[in-house]
């Protein structure tokens, strides 16, 4: 008797178990599909990019572009921000060639790559880094040159390019320097939408082989010696030359500014050494080695700032958040930041940066600001109070038509209390069918298109697909 009563106890433990785990699955998959129909309803939630222009237009040729680098570079002496003045020297081994046949050395590049390295670093350490502080000047440094456009851009023989357009998919946020139909990391078939970047970079060819005037080679020595001592007992130097292939002016500045924040003068040369290979190598012989070499003299501007981190935020009423305020100067933990609100009724905000919003919804903006040097530098950001928009469901997920024929679409926007409820109806092929701003569908000819909407806040899509026939 108690055998079977312990058998039962098995059996009902077992039936236990196994239920357990089958609600378990049943959890995972509901919860799964819920998720999957969650993302479904969020696709298309990445707020499009704001296109705030510049404090000046973007350079569109080359004079334009030496004016407004004279302007800028002036302006930065004027303000003297906090200033780097530093030198760089690549030499790239891995597009090096070298002018013999025969045996295959496989470890010959990766020794003469190897040796590069310390060359650079050698070549780089013969300059002096100069540091200015904010205010304290630095007009005997830094000394931009008086550009003459007739030798550069459309003008001349030179190249002129700005960029600072960039292109983001809508549905996920990915970021592209071209203007592409679709996104590969996302799936989606929307256009991307044109960003814009904080700085201007422009690039100017004041000088290209078989153009221009002729430069002084003061590197060509410097190479050959640091590569001999680099190449002691791997090869001697037998000759060397450096010749000047580009001289190039790359310039960012911000554009809502106009604050200069880099300025580099690139150089490329062509080297061409003379090496006799011993010890190991002897067999190789007397060879011309040919690489790329790259200068750069580099200039770096930081000027006094009050950055908030961010420009625009909500807040549900009665709820509190807060603002951060990130300062470029002098000591800026011991600088006092002061807080304001344009509406107290709106929202208030403390001397920490902490807010509170109020009952109703409404719009405020909030500032902070702080006094260096005898300026005040200061950043906003607009904090709206709403009951954002969490969700929108399309009424129907397919619709048939013919042509000819109306069908009215309708969109559930959640929660019910939310503030800005208003969407955007949108159609990916209006040969088919058209949609107008209240969601009536009016079929145009025969084929499938997909008609959707976007909430005026949050940016969720939904959509419906629908058949003309």
């Amino acid at each position: 008797m108690e055998l079977e009563i312990s058998e039962k106890k098995k059996k009902n433990t077992k039936i236990l178990y196994v239920g357990v785990i089958v609600i378990l699955i049943l959890i995972f998959v509901v919860g799964f599909i819920w998720g999957l129909f969650r993302v479904l309803a969020l696709e298309g939630t990445f707020p499009p990019p704001q296109l705030t222009e510049g404090l000046s237009p973007a350079p569109q040729n080359a004079a334009e572009a030496a004016e407004y680098f004279s302007s800028s570079a002036e302006k930065a002496l004027r303000e003297a921000p906090k200033f780097v003045n530093s030198h760089g020297v690549s030499i790239d081994f891995d597009e090096a060639v070298l002018s013999f046949s025969g045996a295959e050395y496989p470890g010959l590049y990766d020794t003469m790559s190897l040796v590069s390295d310390g060359v650079e670093e050698a070549l780089e350490a013969q300059y002096e880094t100069v540091e200015r502080g904010f205010s304290e000047g630095f007009e005997d440094v830094f000394y931009p040159p008086e550009l003459d456009t007739a030798d550069i851009g459309e003008t001349g023989a030179g190249d002129f390019s700005c960029s600072y357009i960039y292109y983001v998919c809508p549905s996920c946020g990915a970021k592209s320097d071209e203007h592409l139909s679709e996104c590969d990391e996302c799936g989606s078939d929307r256009e991307y939408e044109t960003a814009y970047r904080d700085d201007y970079t422009v690039t100017l060819v004041l000088w290209k082989a078989g153009y221009g005037p002729a430069a002084d080679d003061s590197m060509s020595s410097d190479v050959a010696d640091e590569l001999a001592k680099g190449l002691e007992g791997f090869c001697n130097i037998v000759g060397s030359s450096l010749k000047m292939e580009s001289l190039q002016l790359v310039y960012r500045v911000e554009r809502e500014t106009d604050e200069l924040r880099q300025v580099s003068f690139v150089t490329d040369y062509t080297a061409t050494v003379e090496c006799e290979f011993i010890g190991d190598y002897a067999e190789i012989g007397t060879v011309t080695v040919t690489v790329p070499v790259r200068g750069s003299e580099d200039y770096y501007f930081t000027w006094p700032s009050l950055r908030l981190n961010k420009d625009y935020m909500y807040i549900e009423p009665r709820q509190q958040d807060n603002l951060l305020a990130t300062l470029t100067c002098d000591k800026p933990t011991e600088m006092t930041v002061v807080w304001t609100s344009s509406d107290e009724s709106v929202m208030t905000v403390d001397d920490e940066g902490y807010m509170k919003a109020g009952k109703e919804p409404g719009t405020a903006v909030v500032t902070a600001s702080f006094e260096f040097n005898g300026k005040t530098y200061s950043d906003s950001c607009e904090i709206e109070i709403k009951i954002p928009v969490e969700s929108s469901a399309m009424s129907k997920r397919s619709l048939k038509l013919q042509a000819g024929q109306t069908g009215r679409l309708e969109v559930k926007v959640g929660p019910s209390d939310a503030t800005h409820k208003g969407v955007t109806w949108y159609t990916e092929d209006p040969g088919v069918a058209t949609v107008d701003e209240g969601g009536l569908v009016t079929a145009v000819s025969a084929g499938k298109t997909t008609v959707y909407s976007l909430t005026d806040d949050g940016w969720y899509k939904s959509s419906c697909e629908v058949t003309v026939s």
